[in-house]
């Protein structure tokens, strides 16, 4: 932890606690957070092991996820004025406290605000798993040799096969390192990905296609209910909401105010988007895959070859593609 308190220049941070202005100390009121730190958090909520330490280095906290959402709830983690920083297993800063946010640090009035969504991120990965295996429990399934079973809309992935393709996208997330949070990167996985491509999505585009956001749960869950939908396609006997790909930034905000949604769910593994200018029920053209399953494209396309599975960062080019004859 050398070096925690340094800026980019390697000046010490030293001044203190600044008053923070009004929108900021509302954001904090409200539990809101910036997207890069509900990115940050999120990113911790997946590690092995979550530590914590004081400005002076000292380590606070170091426990497994489960051991840090009972301690979050329980106790907390002391006086945020002397939060020094977050790290995982590998001893490398996820997040740095300081001051004020910049120079790679963020502000410790954000703190108790990071904790608990991270506990939440926590639960709801834990929910997801347990979900997972409860119907896997009431199927009947046991592991064993893979068993392709076909489906209505043809063979889908096994069991194993999701086991193993959700075993590398977690690999992928526990083994990246992040960077220091600030300008964000495109070519780098910062776990908003699907967002950041979805508004680069010309709207004149985007409105050509109805989308479905599949973000609830686990990553492995994620999966499943994806080869559920393209192996059996839609369940016509339960709700299936979609909305416009992507829309004006004025025409999402309206939307947001009326139906409560501004656009498919874009911070899961998964969107599915129709053929342009059809309803999604007519047929699943595309799914755009978020980075940390990007090794599970080749996987999904020998699987599904009738559906075109398309990066995250290519989703603006690509869905141009698809309108032309």
């Amino acid at each position: 932890m050398e070096g925690i308190h340094e800026n980019q220049s390697g000046a010490f941070v030293t001044k203190e606690h600044p008053v923070p202005d009004n929108r900021r100390e509302a954001d904090v009121a409200r539990g809101e957070l910036p997207e890069h730190l509900q990115s940050a958090a999120h990113t911790i909520a997946l590690l092995s092991r979550i530590d914590i330490y004081d400005r002076a280095g000292r380590t606070i906290f170091s426990g497994a996820p489960a051991e840090f959402r009972e301690r979050c709830y329980r106790e907390g983690f002391g006086s945020w004025e002397e939060l020094g920083g977050i790290q995982g297993p590998d001893k490398k800063s996820i997040i740095r406290f300081g001051a004020r946010d910049g120079d790679g640090f963020v502000d410790r009035m954000y703190a108790d605000v990071i904790f608990h969504r991270i506990a939440t991120y926590i639960r709801e990965a834990d929910d997801g798993t347990k979900l997972q295996e409860l119907e896997q429990k009431m199927a009947g399934s046991t592991e064993g040799p893979d068993v392709v079973e076909a489906g209505e809309k043809g063979a889908g992935l096994s069991d194993g096969e999701m086991k193993g393709l959700t075993q590398e996208a977690g690999e992928f997330i526990r083994t990246y390192e992040p960077e220091v949070f600030g300008v964000l990167k495109a070519d780098r996985y910062d776990g908003i990905e699907m967002k950041i491509a979805r508004d680069g999505v010309n709207p004149e585009v985007g409105r050509r296609f109805q989308a479905h956001g599949i973000a609830k749960g686990s990553i492995g869950s994620q999966l499943r209910s994806l080869n559920e939908l393209l192996t059996h396609g839609i369940d016509p006997e339960r709700p299936f909401y979609t909305t416009e790909l992507r829309m004006t930034d004025e025409d999402e905000e309206l939307a947001a105010g009326a139906v409560g949604a501004s656009g498919p769910y874009d911070t899961g593994s998964f969107i599915v988007i129709s053929h342009p200018d059809k309803p999604i029920k007519d047929g699943i053209a595309g799914v755009v895959v978020n980075e940390h399953f990007y090794d599970a494209i080749p996987v999904l396309q020998k699987k599904f070859p009738g559906v075109k599975f398309i990066k995250a960062s290519e989703l603006p080019i690509a869905v141009e593609a698809l309108t032309r004859p």
